[in-house]
């Protein structure tokens, strides 16, 4: 943990952990489970610290995956009184994933996001001829938006579950942070209870 102590008017914090490299079985997984978390606006990190608390404006999740490795994220910008609620529910949502799988609706609302990234990135030359680059330089072949659609499509809420659970442990995370922070304010996040999810 790194703590920037400043007066801001927000907190900056960012939360990272290694995950996969760019060709694992795993990474397409990987994905979704990012696109779930925080991808989106219509995400579990989105909704529950912006859309039904207030607590932010700017929270998200990303994932870059490397040659070698690979680094899933989030972040948060909110009030320093803030601070403390938010990693508490970062890491509820963490751990409701590693609890169970979950459901197929919203593994398919995740699908669509991501087809959806894929398929508009086609309209642009520039993104084009970047992912075919990257195709032949990962894959040493062409790799088709029809091709990662039709591998995404075979991703299971089970999938997702297991990569969960290999990524999301709490030992295997990072925190930096900027603004009128203090150690204490990411007790919730480094040593939290396990969460409670209904059946």
């Amino acid at each position: 943990m790194h703590l920037i102590r400043q007066k801001t008017d927000q907190a900056h914090i960012t939360l990272a952990c290694e995950a996969y490299p760019i060709d694992h079985k795993n990474r397409l997984a990987a994905f979704l489970l990012n696109a779930f978390l925080g991808g989106n606006m219509s995400s579990a990190l989105f909704q529950e610290i912006r859309e039904k608390r207030g607590f932010a404006y700017t929270v998200y999740s990303s994932l870059a995956p490397f040659t070698d490795t690979g680094l899933l994220g989030m972040y948060v910008a909110t009030g320093p009184k803030q601070v403390k609620e938010c990693m508490v529910l970062m890491r509820e949502q963490l751990e409701k994933l590693m609890v169970k799988p979950i459901d197929e609706k919203d593994l398919q609302i995740a699908k669509n996001s991501v087809k959806s990234a894929v398929l508009m990135g086609s309209d642009s030359m520039e993104t084009r001829m970047y992912a075919l680059a990257k195709s032949e330089l990962f894959y040493d072949r062409q790799v088709s938006d029809d091709e990662i659609c039709d591998l995404i499509d075979k991703v299971t809420p089970k999938d997702l579950w297991r990569v969960a659970k290999e990524l999301f442990g709490r030992d295997r995370w990072l925190i930096v942070a900027l603004g009128e922070v203090k150690k204490s304010d990411f007790a919730g996040f480094l040593k939290p209870k396990r969460a409670k999810v209904k059946k």
